[in-house]
Order: C-alpha cells, then structure tokens, then sequence
C-alpha cells in the first residue's frame, strides 16, 4: 500500500508541475484553456495526501522491521527498550480530538505563515513516534507521527515544512481512526451520488456514515480544505469514498472519488 501512495504522488506532483505551468502560460497569454486554477490546486492537494500516507507507511514498516529485530535481542534488552518507549509516551500529554482540532495549519504556498510550530507541540505532547524528511516541489517537509492518541483514533501525523525544529511550522495534519478496522458496509453508490458540492456537509455525512478512518487538512493558496477517506464502502474491504471539503462552511467539495461501490 505504500508503494501505491509513493507512486500516487510522484504522478500528481508531477502533473501539478505541469497543469500549473499551462495554467500560468495561459493566463499570461490570456488564453482560454480548460485547465483552471482549480486543477493543479487539487493535485497539489492529491500530492501532499499521498506524501503523508507514505511516510505513515513507511514508518509503520520500520516499525515492523524494528520490532522483528528487536525479538532476537536479549529479555534484559527488551524492558530496556519497553521503559524507553513508555517514558517517551508519557512524557507529553495524550492527544485528543479537541488537540488536534487546535493546531493551526499554515499555507503551504506562504511559507507555512499561520502554521503551529513543531516545539510548541513537542512541548505539548512529547517527541513524536516516528519522524522523516522528505522534498515536494524543492520544499524541504518533515513528518512526525505521535501514537500517544485516545478517543478513538490510533494516530496524529503532521507534516512541517522545514527541518529545524525551532523553524517548522504545520502545513497540514491527519488524524487516523480505529474506523479503519470498521468492517460496517454502510456507503453504497447512491449515498455517493448523493453528495453534492455546496451541499452536502462533513458533519452530515459523519452522522450517516461515522468518522471516516483518516482525514487531512492542508491549506493552499488561502483555502483550508479537509480530505475525508471512509473505507467502510459495501463491497468489502476494498471498497470505499475520498471526499475533500471547503472548511470555509464545511461542504463538499467536487473532488470526491469512490472506489468498488455498488
């Protein structure tokens, strides 16, 4: 699954390079063209998801790997590394829902102006899980995912653009919810055809199909939109609904995809 996410974003971080330079050409030349703004907008947007979702995958394999090598290792060695790991867990505060809701997300095309920076979260709720750097587009980010989360959900992951700790600031932010286990069938094609840009709310669609299993938020050229993935799809486990709304007012948006629905 991580290699579909890495390969999802090399394309789209690729087209957003090419639609944004044809959208630029165009408008200098005062052309009429069907590539709007909108469109590298939204593979901008489909680009930063994937780099997220990979680094989560990522990590959650070296995680594995780590504790697959950890197993051969001495039972004296073993609660050394356990007492680590629960001192760094307890060293900050659990994360919530409301926690989470507070960090301020920065627009990625402003330097990450308005963004929460890394140490005041550190500060907060402990160093991270795990941490990695990555470049999109010639801009340096790192992302650090903190385990230490109740009220459901398994996991925080934020990406920072920069590396220096006393310099990174938020650019977006996704939250994991046990829901990713959720073996409830509850969106079919209808209720998917049924959301309509404008319309249809987040809040909505949360009361009729629960919290989806992860949702980011990114702010980009002023906007701050929420990309909502509910895989609990009625065709099993690999079918399901990605939807991305206008926090504005909390409607969707028209960038929603399905996958094996019926």
């Amino acid at each position: 699954m991580g290699d579909f996410f890495a390969i999802l974003w090399i394309v789209s971080s690729a087209a957003f390079s090419i639609t944004l330079i044809i959208w630029v050409f165009n408008r200098f030349k005062k052309r009429a063209s069907k590539v709007t703004g909108k469109v590298p907008l939204i593979l901008l947007v489909i680009s930063i998801v994937s780099l997220v979702l990979t680094g989560i995958f990522a990590q959650s394999n070296d995680s594995s790997a780590k504790s697959d090598n950890s197993s051969t290792s001495s039972s004296s060695a073993a609660s050394s590394s356990s007492a680590s790991t629960k001192k760094s867990t307890e060293s900050g505060t659990t994360w919530t829902a409301d926690g989470y809701d507070s960090i301020a997300v920065g627009d990625l095309t402003a330097n990450g102006q308005g963004g929460t920076n890394y140490n005041d979260i550190v500060a907060k709720y402990g160093d991270p899980s795990n941490k990695s750097d990555s470049s999109v587009n010639g801009q340096t980010t790192t992302v650090a995912t903190w385990n230490n989360v109740k009220d459901g959900y398994s996991s925080v992951a934020i990406t920072f653009l920069g590396t220096d700790p006393s310099t990174m600031v938020v650019t977006s932010k996704s939250i994991y919810h046990l829901s990713v286990l959720s073996t409830a069938k509850s969106w079919t094609m209808d209720d998917f055809n049924a959301v309509t840009a404008g319309q249809t709310t987040f809040d909505s669609l949360v009361k009729t199909h629960g919290v989806p299993a992860s949702s980011t938020v990114t702010y980009i050229l002023g906007f701050e939109q929420t990309t909502a993935i509910w895989n609990n799809g009625n065709n099993g486990a690999d079918s399901g609904v990605t939807i991305t709304f206008d926090n504005s007012d909390g409607t969707a948006t028209d960038n929603k995809t399905q996958t094996n629905l019926k």
